[in-house]
């Protein structure tokens, strides 16, 4: 789950001290050492996003998952349409989900294929971004089934931009934002709780790098058991 759209990098006012900058990367990289499972998952991927006109735009991203150890256990190649507009507040994205899962008994890739619709509504609370995001999936591998998440994500108005003496490249900007998602199958029964904390790195106003800390409370037969995931994707706007 790592696709935050921009409203993580919306309203702030510059120019914050840098020893908040220093307090929040301490949080960030602390996060590992409160962790809430024993289990560990690692996830890098990038994302190519391009605006087609005033409302339209897609993405296509790639992301690798490993397990604790390096195992690398899953990959995948999401292309996506992005309608925004619809009203003030309100965008649309569909989604299809190309999947392969790596099967450690016979070391084979097995496929699947993921296709899912968002729609999100977004506003503010005071200076504070808030988004609430409804996700419809159906993925069709060893079992077809459908879920439905609804995410709630905060972007609090803070940014902490480096010092130019302090660093060797040029300045860039980091923000914090944090969202609760939760998600349930068709017979209304809950399969996971997510809980993500996360800094974006505005390196430029086209390159975007995302680093998180996610604790999924996972339940039902086709989930894996409680994991911290550690993730990083690097967002290209063009």
């Amino acid at each position: 789950m790592t696709t935050f759209t921009s409203h993580a990098f919306r309203s702030a006012q510059p120019n914050a001290p840098l020893a908040k900058l220093r307090t929040a990367l301490l949080l960030l990289l602390a996060l590992p050492f409160l962790a809430f499972a024993d289990e560990w998952e690692y996830r890098v991927g990038s994302t190519a996003t391009s605006k087609f006109t005033e409302h339209w735009k897609g993405t296509a991203t790639y992301q690798s998952r490993y397990k604790e150890g390096g195992d690398h256990y899953r990959r995948h190649i999401d292309l996506g349409l992005f309608y925004g507009g619809i009203t003030k507040h309100i965008d649309l994205t569909g989604n299809f989900r190309a999947t392969e899962r790596k099967d450690f008994e016979t070391g084979k890739w097995n496929d699947a294929d993921f296709y899912y619709m968002n729609a999100t509504y977004r506003h503010k609370i005071k200076d504070t971004g808030v988004s609430h995001r409804l996700r419809f999936e159906y993925e069709e591998f060893d079992w077809d089934y459908d879920v439905l998440y609804y995410r709630i994500a905060l972007s609090p108005p803070y940014e902490f931009e480096p010092l130019r003496e302090n660093l060797i490249l040029d300045p860039y900007t980091i923000k914090p934002f944090a969202s609760y998602e939760v998600a349930l199958d068709t017979n209304e029964d809950v399969l996971s709780h997510t809980y993500l904390l996360g800094l974006s790195y505005l390196f430029s106003d086209k390159v975007v790098g995302n680093l998180t800390y996610e604790f999924a409370d996972n339940r039902g037969d086709h989930n894996p058991p409680n994991v911290n995931i550690l993730s990083f994707d690097l967002k290209f706007l063009f």
